[in-house]
């Protein structure tokens, strides 16, 4: 297994990764579970966050503040994406930010702002599901330090 992590970005070579095992109160330690990431996800995923880093950019130097998108998908079920869901203080959506997200994707992406004593940022949260389990991946920008590699949740 090959694993490339590029920090504020989603580069990922290989097929899979492993996330943490787990001991349960029997004494019994579970296996890590392989996350599988095709390739095809992978251009997927660096192509979407390279935009959103782009565009939430733009969107500060106009609005003085971070865009917030709510959930694409309703994990762990994964459908049609729902890209017109907005935050009611909020005038856009996936859609009008154009940020390249599928109608039908097996990842839900979120966007959380936040404007702190260190100043603003922004958190892109990464959901799938496979096998029964959901999967997560926060990137983090600003300067408070939020984000974290695949997870079990």
């Amino acid at each position: 297994m090959r694993k490339q992590t590029i920090i504020g970005s989603l580069a990922i070579v290989g097929v899979c990764l492993s996330v943490g095992s787990a001991k349960m109160s029997s004494g019994t330690t579970l296996e890590p579970r392989a996350l599988s990431i095709e390739s095809t996800d992978t251009i997927l995923l660096d192509t979407i966050v390279a935009k959103i880093e782009t565009e939430q950019e733009k969107y500060l130097k106009v609005n003085g503040t971070y865009w917030q998108g709510l959930s694409t998908q309703d994990i762990p079920s994964i459908g049609q994406s729902k890209l017109h869901r907005k935050p009611t203080d909020v005038s856009k959506d996936w859609s009008d930010m154009g940020l390249g997200v599928p109608l039908t994707s097996r990842f839900s992406f979120r966007t959380d702002v936040y404007d702190g004593p260190n100043g603003k940022g922004y958190t892109l949260t990464i959901q799938t599901p496979q096998d029964g389990v959901v999967y997560e991946k926060v990137i983090s920008v600003g300067q408070e330090q939020r984000g974290h590699n695949w997870t079990r949740l």
